[in-house]
């Protein structure tokens, strides 16, 4: 019911947490599925708050559960988007959208077309995901609030674009494996 966390995950959860240390935030995961990066963030953060979101019903057991289970102190709601959260403000929205496009998806491992087609395809280019939270996200940011995205390793250039358009100037990180996998901007 939910997309296996892979581990270019974990380096999304460390370079927030490295970057925000000592700070007291309020965090938005969109599109949380098995709750990782939330649960992640609750756990190792110092003085955070954690709302995630997800439309599907069986992620959002999935990630209670999990949540449950590690004694993470987050907020689960059921939105499709911001759709459930009028009126609310975060310092950091983050998220790891589905973002494979109709070409990719033709050749994927057959292990990976077992995951939920929810939680990977992103429409025809791979970008519904990012061009829709882009679009959004500034009623939600509060001032100076950031937003960050897990991308696929070749969106680096279009998701950058826009974030420039749409929140601030972008930042971009490499993985380990030293392929584009984050991307975010401060809201300006």
């Amino acid at each position: 019911s939910v997309l296996i966390p892979r581990p270019e995950t974990e380096e999304l959860v460390e370079q927030v947490i490295l970057d925000n240390a000592d700070k007291k935030i309020k965090i938005l995961d969109i599109g949380t599925g098995s709750g990782a990066l939330a649960i992640s963030l609750a756990k190792l953060g110092k003085d955070v708050r954690v709302t995630a979101v997800d439309i599907s019903d069986a992620a959002l057991a999935i990630a209670r559960a999990n949540a449950e289970r590690l004694s993470a102190d987050v907020e689960f709601v059921k939105s499709d988007c911001f759709s459930a959260l009028k009126g609310e403000k975060f310092d950091m929205i983050i998220s790891n959208p589905p973002y494979i496009s109709d070409e990719e998806m033709k050749e994927l491992m057959p292990e990976v077309l077992l995951e939920p087609h929810l939680a990977l395809f992103g429409g025809e280019d791979g970008l519904d995901f990012y061009r829709r939270i882009s679009r959004e996200a500034p009623e939600h940011l509060n001032d100076g609030g950031w937003l960050v995205f897990e991308i696929g390793w070749l969106q680096k250039d279009a998701v950058c674009a826009l974030l420039r358009e749409n929140i601030g100037e972008p930042f971009a990180e490499r993985d380990y494996g030293g392929n584009w996998r984050a991307v975010g901007a401060k809201k300006e």
